[in-house]
């Protein structure tokens, strides 16, 4: 029966992972390369020495840029070759999503955040752009994996990866000191919840070390880091709270190629859905038992929370800086799963039918305006990025000799 339940969960994992897959490379080269995507290409194709001294005096660490070295190497510098790095990203973003699942709460709830990432509008907006944005969420996925897998029975191999993972995540933005942050308050969570149980000196020194190692191994690069991030210009935009919280929820649930408008109803069910997954989680009704009770709770709202709360308290809030908040959407598509998946005890049928149908219904609240988005994204021209495709023919077609480009 174990077997059988085993391949029924691979079957349909695979299945998800398929769709993902074809989301992510469905009309992968209908866009042109715009502003940032083209500086992707063109750091990329510089050596690795003159790729780090150049990122040195910018805003983003080295480590994208190398690896698309390597890519571009192997694939060439077209539309398709350069964006299935971030699109195969996107994939993995979806497998760890249902590992965090399954070992947070089970199976089933790991499935279903699982497809709801894989739909994600959000999700497959990034993974179609050649950029940093989908390397930081698998780095911040596979972090929080191996916290989880810390907890449980950490052996060296898995504090290890948690280095590394962690000092990967620095290297490739700056923003993901703040994901830095949530795993630290997670890991201090967890000691106060489980004190009792053995001896907290021990798994604190071995935090300890392993948030040393991580500051050992990214000292090289940390006054660059000190230095840009205290002199790069910050952002002059200012939006009131309602409407920043209103914007960033819905960028998060639904990513930027559908109206607000459109979507009040299905926000306000996703808020609660998260909530109630959150109160699930929290009370005890979802959850493996191996975990201190409320931990998994903490830890999702942590990394949900904390990074949205910090940029809004630092002033930073600015549609072209949500794409930072990437980080945060496997913990969103968990709590989603847990409040879909929430099983509440009924005293009669007639109750249950009315509460898996309430259920039904929040998940078509979630999965029709994520069609919606993500036909917009494929079709519809002003929900594009810039067309420099169209421009360079423009400037080919009526370009004169003499004539001279600007910017």
């Amino acid at each position: 029966m174990r077997i059988q339940k085993r391949q029924i969960t691979t079957a349909l994992l695979l299945l998800i992972l398929l769709l993902a897959f074809g989301l992510r490379f469905y009309r992968l080269d209908a866009q042109s390369f715009w502003n940032d995507e083209g500086t992707s290409v063109a750091v990329a194709q510089r050596d690795l020495v003159t790729i780090t001294r150049d990122a040195a005096s910018d805003i983003h660490p080295p480590l994208y840029y190398g690896l698309l070295n390597v890519w571009v190497r192997l694939f060439g510098v077209g539309e398709t070759a350069v964006r299935s790095l971030s699109a195969l990203l996107g994939v993995v973003l979806v497998a760890l999503t249902y590992a965090l699942g399954r070992l947070l709460v089970g199976r089933w709830v790991g499935l279903a955040a699982a497809l709801l990432a894989a739909i994600s509008p959000f999700q497959v907006y990034y993974s179609q752009e050649a950029r940093m944005y989908m390397l930081l969420a698998v780095l911040t996925a596979g972090a929080m994996l191996a916290l989880v897998r810390v907890v449980g029975r950490g052996s060296w191999a898995t504090w290890g990866a948690l280095v590394l993972l962690e000092t990967s995540g620095l290297y490739t933005h700056y923003s993901f000191a703040f994901i830095v942050l949530v795993l630290n308050l997670a890991y201090a969570l967890w000691l106060l919840l489980t004190w009792r149980r053995a001896p907290v000196t021990w798994r604190l020194l071995n935090w300890v070390l392993s948030q040393v190692a991580v500051v050992v191994l990214y000292l090289p690069w940390l006054s660059t880091a000190i230095r840009q991030v205290t002199t790069w210009p910050s952002p002059t935009q200012t939006t009131a709270l309602l409407p920043a919280l209103a914007g960033t929820w819905r960028w998060l649930v639904f990513g930027p190629t559908i109206e607000s408008g459109v979507v009040i109803v299905p926000l306000v069910v996703a808020a609660l859905l998260a909530l109630v997954g959150l109160m699930a989680l929290g009370a005890g009704w979802m959850g493996k038992p191996t975990l201190p009770s409320g931990w998994s709770a903490g830890l999702l709202a942590l990394w949900l929370g904390l990074p949205v709360l910090l940029m809004l308290a630092l002033g930073l809030y600015r549609e072209a800086y949500l794409k930072f908040l990437l980080v945060t959407t496997p913990a969103l598509t968990l709590l989603l799963a847990c409040g879909l998946l929430t099983f509440l005890p009924a005293k009669s049928r007639i109750t249950l039918t009315v509460y898996r149908t309430v259920q039904l219904l929040a998940a078509l609240c979630l999965l029709v305006p994520s069609a919606f988005a993500l036909k917009n994204y494929y079709v519809d021209s002003s929900y594009a990025r810039d067309d420099y495709r169209g421009l360079a023919a423009h400037i080919q077609a009526l370009g004169r000799p003499g004539d001279a480009i600007l910017l």
